[in-house]
């Protein structure tokens, strides 16, 4: 799988995450009170915990336990809900699902934020950038001023794929990575729909 496939794939997930919340917000629509307001506060803590914590935690390969205690106060949530009709009954096992579903995007998220190209595959890049430029001097051309113009054109153009792999390759993390723009959005459909 190339980097565009697996960035392609961190925002299809992501947008999986933010998909299946609405939707369990929008379904505890459906339970009683007080455990639809329950479910409402510990969907819109995992949304905060999201935004305001774990995008900006450093992408190392371990699990983030503060998700972990958001997920539980989640399940605790559900666990708690009285169910009185066979309507709410089948609404509470569709969210049951959507809670595996959620559970699944994120941790996929984080899967995906700690996947990256090898150290040999930048080695070959970047050898194989070098080597590129390198033959540009076999190819002399009888003005000078034109051979270093193709050869800066080239490794300008070089230099910007390296960068432009490395942007894709790291999701999650420098000065490109990607913004939870998705997520912030969720904030303001929750409000919407509360009013």
């Amino acid at each position: 799988m190339n980097v565009q496939d697996r960035f392609n794939r961190s925002i299809e997930t992501i947008h999986t995450e933010a998909t299946v919340l609405a939707d369990l917000y929008r379904e505890a629509e459906f339970f009683e009170q007080p455990y639809r307001d329950e479910l409402r506060v510990t969907l819109r803590n995992y949304v905060s915990y999201v935004l305001k914590e774990e995008w900006h935690l450093p992408k190392d390969k371990k699990m983030h336990l503060g998700a972990q205690k958001h997920f539980k106060s989640l399940w605790d949530s559900y666990y708690h809900v009285d169910l009185k009709t066979d309507n709410q009954k089948a609404w509470y096992l569709q969210s049951i699902g959507r809670l595996d579903d959620l559970m699944r995007a994120r941790l996929e998220r984080e899967f995906n934020s700690w996947d990256h190209l090898g150290s040999m595959m930048w080695s070959l890049l970047i050898s194989g950038a070098v080597i590129t430029i390198l033959f540009m001097f076999f190819f002399g051309l009888d003005n000078l001023r034109s051979q270093l113009l193709m050869t800066a054109l080239l490794s300008g153009y070089l230099a910007f794929i390296l960068f432009l792999v490395f942007s894709l390759d790291h999701t999650f993390k420098g000065s490109e990575n990607m913004s939870p723009v998705v997520m912030e959005q969720l904030s303001d459909l929750f409000d919407r729909w509360d009013h």
